[in-house]
């Protein structure tokens, strides 16, 4: 499923919504409402390949933002993304042995609690996840107050805010603001080509 087409067109309008409010104010930490880190699959799921994890999608899965199994060596976990923290606290106390972490919950198949390798290679691989790889490059946060211009603008586009959490993550995984800002509004072909990548990683938000 490809989202870049509308998503394109509403993230278009967050963005410059952004940009108009002086969104580029340095870079502070910021949770999104409140409910804790936020992450993306697309650099989680890089950083378990590099350690040798390999990640599916669970079509149907119980959360909003879609659910992952993760397999290291045969010792497998499922992993859910949620939308929000309500969410997230439910995701938890709906599975045993599960953990949270913002907004992901991790739990074993068939009631059991992870596995040993399943469960560091996640724990190592988070900070990719939440937009702050622990290896080159650093990751972006963006300042307070372009999270909540971009939080604003995105009550009155047409992007969903799973999308935009998917998408704002992802960025800080990679991009300064500035660059953000950018390629988002962008008409040259190969920019253009930079943020539909970044828009095909959130494919599994609802």
């Amino acid at each position: 499923m490809r989202l870049v087409r509308p998503l394109r067109l509403s993230l278009r309008r967050v963005v410059i919504a952004l940009v108009t409010a002086g969104g580029s104010v340095g870079i502070a930490a910021a949770a999104w409402g409140g409910s804790g880190p936020h992450y993306a699959l697309d650099p989680l799921r890089d950083c378990l390949a590099l350690r040798g994890g390999l990640v599916s999608l669970v079509p149907g899965g119980p959360a909003t933002e879609g659910t992952v199994t993760l397999d290291v060596k045969g010792d497998r976990a499922v992993v859910a993304f949620a939308g929000d923290s309500r969410e997230a606290d439910a995701l938890a106390d709906s599975f045993a042995g599960a953990t949270r972490h913002g907004s992901l919950v991790v739990y074993g198949e068939s009631g059991y609690p992870p596995g040993d390798h399943a469960r560091t290679t996640l724990e190592r691989c988070l900070p990719d996840g939440e937009g702050r790889p622990e290896r080159p490059p650093t990751g972006f946060r963006y300042g307070d107050a372009a999270i909540a211009s971009f939080e604003q603008a995105c009550d009155s586009a047409e992007a969903s805010p799973a999308q935009c959490h998917c998408v704002l993550t992802g960025a800080q995984a990679q991009l300064p603001l500035a660059d953000f800002e950018r390629i988002a509004t962008a008409t040259v072909a190969a920019e253009e080509e930079q943020m539909t990548k970044l828009l095909d990683g959130c494919r599994l938000v609802g």
